[in-house]
């Protein structure tokens, strides 16, 4: 197994795939409507209908997919947005590029999704939206808060970049809220093969609103309705993107069966490590599986022993770090995110994780797992 499948392996999955996304390339190339062509339309058509929504953007990255979303509800400098601080950067950056205030509330220790009773105590009077982060591929209690922001008159923008594919209550992320952002970073359940991502909306006249900021506020050529950004897909992406949908549902099944493999192992028998939380009205799009222990450092030490490094989503809260500590406010006293941040690491759950593959990685935890029995972490 070498380091480069431990977690991605893009080979076999192109090699199903490689006549058909050389074809899209060949017509891109001769039609030459390199940004925002053909494709990226019917990218758009498909991925509305399979998340079920009546309208779909698709933009160059995630960030510019939360940008996006936060433009088209108005968010403006001075606003305050509630938010998860165990993310990616890009939650709190699209926030603060727009000189907007990220405000962050404690997260489940169960799960590290955002915790919903800390939301409502966090509203002040320059609230202007509440981003949820779909983290790990599982969506957060959206119809609870959906309540909590109708109440208030906010906007709830899914920051969905983890969960496409995921579902909640029967409904697709992405289709849990007013605007949801998705990401299509190649990592992702569904990556493509550089950036790309997409904003999805049930309303007509934000839908107008979005197509027109991705393309610098152009509502039509050269005439500037709205401040905007340069964020328009790349072809190319659109067309791989078309192709690996096709195999999209499958390879969910695939690492769901492996997640249940983990399952069985991991939360039976004598271990230093606990599985994450999957909530029962909720599928998640795995991308990782993910754990926790309190001797995580000197897991992930034995691991890099055999070159078999194990990331870590996420080592710190976003509200610590050094660019959005002194921009950014932290409602109560978030310990839980601090300590599960402490904790988390993941292991490898791709789609074509061999059988023998996934064992040989059971079996090195199982060793690791017996060397910590006299292990103490220090203090």
């Amino acid at each position: 197994m070498s380091s480069y499948n431990f977690f991605f392996e893009l080979d076999s999955q192109y090699s199903l795939l490689k006549s058909s996304i050389e074809d899209r390339f060949k017509k891109i190339i001769e039609h030459k409507l390199f940004i925002n062509g053909p494709e990226v339309q019917e990218l758009e058509k498909k991925l509305a209908n399979y998340v079920d929504v009546p309208f779909a953007y698709c933009a160059n990255n995630g960030t510019n997919s939360l940008i996006i979303s936060l433009l088209a509800v108005g968010v403006k400098p001075g606003d305050e947005v509630i938010t998860s601080p165990l993310s990616f950067g890009a939650t709190a950056m699209s926030i603060l590029i727009l000189g907007a205030v990220p405000v962050f509330v404690d997260i489940e220790p169960e799960t590290g999704l955002m915790a919903v009773n800390h939301i409502e105590s966090a509203i002040t009077k320059n609230t202007k939206a509440i981003l949820p982060v779909s983290l790990y591929g599982q969506t957060c209690d959206m119809d609870a808060i959906n309540d909590i922001a109708k109440k208030y008159n906010l906007a709830v923008i899914e920051d969905a970049c983890q969960s496409f594919g995921a579902d909640y209550k029967g409904k697709k992320s992405g289709a849990l809220s007013l605007i949801s952002a998705v990401s299509f970073f190649p990592g992702k359940a569904l990556g493509a093969y550089g950036n790309g991502g997409c904003v999805f909306t049930k309303d007509k006249e934000l839908g107008k609103k979005i197509r027109s900021i991705r393309n610098q506020g152009q509502s039509k050529s050269l005439f500037y309705e709205f401040v905007g950004i340069n964020a328009l897909m790349d072809t190319f992406q659109a067309g791989v993107l078309l192709e690996k949908l096709k195999l999209f549902d499958e390879e969910l099944r695939i690492r769901q069966k492996k997640a249940d493999k983990y399952d069985h192992v991991f939360q039976t028998g004598q271990w230093e490590v606990k599985p994450i939380q999957v909530k029962k009205d909720r599928a998640s799009a795995i991308s990782f599986y993910v754990l926790k222990s309190d001797k995580r450092d000197q897991i992930l030490k034995e691991f890099n022993k055999f070159e078999k490094p194990l990331p870590v989503y996420y080592p710190s809260p976003l509200f610590d770090q050094p660019a959005i500590e002194p921009r950014c406010k932290v409602h109560g006293d978030p310990q839980i995110a601090r300590s599960f941040a402490e904790q988390v690491f993941s292991l490898p759950c791709h789609a074509y994780l061999k059988d023998s593959d996934q064992e040989d990685i059971i079996q090195l935890m199982r060793k690791v797992n017996s060397s910590l029995k006299n292990y103490t972490a220090p203090v």
